[in-house]
């Protein structure tokens, strides 16, 4: 009852104790304050859905307007795109741009997608002239209508102002999601614990300028019903201080049938994520995941402790121009064998370019510490201009070598560095 009489401006405030629920509860009003006193817990048993759905449609999922093609090739790093048509849009709206690209992991066409996500992002508006639109920031892909059927669309009923702090989200082990962010902008998020569920704990898609701090997940991931912490369309996204721990391991059915996958960033760019820790015990499947991902700053990520051959960080489909710095990756599939694919740090082969990795320190690994693949679907192995500028890298078998480069096209520029 009081969540329908929300205006803007107010404040959700749940005092000490914990509160059962039986159904989501979904905010879609502005500039509204949810708090948790630090000691609330919101207990959810009904089995579905997710504990809080914050804009959309209430099922995680943003509302966008009808894709309209670009009308000509909006360059990377350009600050302004044109659409065929109108998009119906003015300054201070938010825009979702897509388009496909070769070589995904079913092996693509230059329209198709991967099935983990689009290449895209989500802009700012800045002003518009016509069909012609100028975001706040930049494009940080080339955006190309003829090749890769680049589009464009609005993203409808944006919830803004937003903030969710000091508060605790419990699926009971029944919920398949907890925490769910759609078509959300200008907001923060920050003391959160969501644990207990059996897909994402994090769901977040369609966002733009969200601020995420002091976050803690348990207990949760899977690789059918959504990583621990997915993120995907975000523009701008903000991350400082990220846990995630003791993940649903895959032993039981449906969503628990497979291993948990950690954390996911797919279709996503000009983010700084810092001090994310993934410890993967326990879980089969990939402690960290990028798709798409593109111009993001990761500072002080921290993967370790993967227990079969998924690598610890997976960089994957178009995922370029990204920065690690002070990145540790240790422990991911020690014991499993060599000659099986797996990486400290595993870029697929697939256009993952340009990406820099600085002052990381990967050991204890299986197979290889740092692996620049040809295995990708197409075999086109287009993973050039990685660069590793210092850190250290330190083999754990003689069978293969710490670093290793495959793909006639591959390539990599080491500078001052322990191998």
């Amino acid at each position: 009852a009081a969540i329908a009489t929300l205006t803007g401006g107010s404040t959700l405030l749940f005092p000490c104790g914990a509160y059962l629920t039986t159904s989501a509860l979904t905010l879609n009003v502005s500039n509204v304050t949810v708090d948790g006193s630090s000691c609330a817990t919101i207990r959810n048993s009904s089995g579905s859905g997710g504990i809080m759905v914050i804009g959309g449609s209430g099922n995680g999922n943003p509302n966008y307007g009808s894709a309209v093609a670009l009308s000509t090739a909006a360059n990377e790093l350009s600050t302004s795109f044109t659409t065929v048509s109108s998009l119906g849009v003015s300054a201070g709206d938010y825009v979702l741009l897509k388009q496909g690209g070769q070589d995904s992991s079913t092996g693509s066409g230059n329209t198709g997608c991967d099935p983990s996500g689009c290449r895209g992002e989500l802009v700012k508006v800045a002003s518009v002239s016509g069909n012609t639109v100028t975001v706040t920031t930049a494009l940080h892909d080339t955006y190309d209508p003829s090749v890769n059927a680049a589009t464009a669309q609005k993203l409808v009923g944006p919830v803004t102002s937003m903030t969710v702090k000091n508060i605790t989200f419990d699926g009971s082990g029944l919920n398949v999601y907890g925490l769910e962010i759609a078509g959300v902008a200008e907001s923060t998020i920050s003391g959160v614990t969501v644990k207990n569920v059996q897909g994402s704990a994090l769901l977040n898609r369609g966002d733009f300028n969200v601020a995420w701090s002091n976050i803690t997940v348990t207990r949760a991931g899977s690789a059918q019903c959504g990583s621990a912490a997915w993120f995907e369309g975000q523009g701008n996204l903000s991350v400082n201080g990220l846990s995630i721990s003791s993940e649903n391991q895959g032993t039981g059915s449906g969503c628990l049938a497979n291993g948990a996958f950690g954390f996911e960033l797919i279709q996503s760019a000009n983010g700084t994520i810092s001090n994310v820790t993934v410890d993967a015990s326990g879980a089969y499947g990939r402690p960290f995941k990028t798709t798409a991902a593109r111009w993001n700053t990761f500072n002080s990520l921290t993967v370790k402790n993967g227990v079969a051959a998924y690598n610890g960080v997976s960089l994957e489909y178009y995922s370029s121009r990204n920065t690690y710095n002070s990145c540790v990756v240790t422990n991911n599939g020690a014991g499993a064998g060599t000659a099986n694919g797996n990486a400290g740090i595993n870029t697929f082969g697939n256009f993952n370019q340009y990406n820099s990795f600085v002052n990381c320190t990967v050991t204890g690994n299986g197979n290889v510490q740092f692996l620049v693949n040809n295995y990708d679907a197409l075999r086109l192995g287009m993973d050039i201009g990685n660069t590793i500028n210092g850190g250290t890298y330190t083999g754990t078998n003689t069978a293969e070598p710490a670093i290793a480069i495959y793909g006639s096209m591959a390539c990599i520029w080491v500078r001052p560095t322990a191998v």
